[in-house]
């Protein structure tokens, strides 16, 4: 992500701006592969790397289809699957 994205809700407290900006990208982008046809039931996923935080990466919550997926609902895990 090299750009800033313009966002259209308000960041939520205590988050970074970079990390909702990054969190709407991603949901975005589960939303153009379910769009395209790009999914295969609940076992595949698209991760980014959130940004400032070594070792931690934003991914969908287990069980939601892409289409389900929001910048809100994504999950924040290190490394170590926590």
């Amino acid at each position: 992500m090299n750009a800033a994205l313009p966002t259209t809700s308000a960041t939520p407290a205590g988050m970074h701006p970079d990390e909702w900006a990054a969190r709407l990208e991603l949901a975005a982008c589960y939303r153009v592969f379910a769009m395209l046809g790009w999914t295969e039931m609940i076992y595949n996923h698209i991760t980014l790397k959130a940004p400032g935080e070594d070792g931690a990466f934003l991914i969908n919550p287990f069980g939601l289809h892409y289409t389900e997926v929001t910048a809100g609902n994504l999950v924040k895990v290190n490394l170590a699957g926590e």
